[in-house]
């Protein structure tokens, strides 16, 4: 057979293969977990709220009073404002916060009155 220190040799290279071979699957295990999944459209993922009914602050599939009502508490807040990044609330199922930012309706850096007839068309 083989002389000892060889032997040795051999059993510290398949160990030393072998905790390579486990680190290496608990890595790409876990750099798996992290990825972000691929979205079917080409638009950009942008964050803020997603509205699908614009308005439709509380997500509720319709523009009602509470959205109207919402736009109307804060008045003023602007861009530039820390109302702007601050949460306001939450969409009716609870799961999504929504912030000033979301409750600018026409895009133009500032909630104001004119944010409210959008709502309402």
């Amino acid at each position: 057979m083989f002389p000892a220190h060889k032997t040795i040799f051999v059993s510290a290279l398949i160990c030393i293969f072998l905790i390579i071979l486990v680190v290496s699957g608990a890595l790409l295990y876990t750099s798996n977990q992290n990825t972000i999944p691929q979205t079917k459209t080409s638009e950009p993922i942008t964050p803020g709220l997603a509205v699908t009914v614009p308005g439709d602050i509380y997500r509720d599939g319709k523009v009602s009073p509470q959205d109207i009502m919402i736009i109307k508490q804060h008045l003023g807040c602007k861009k530039t404002d820390p109302c702007w990044t601050k949460v306001i609330g939450k969409t009716h199922d609870g799961d999504n916060p929504f912030y000033g930012s979301d409750l600018d309706v026409n895009g133009d850096g500032k909630i104001d009155e004119a944010d409210i007839p959008t709502l309402t068309k």
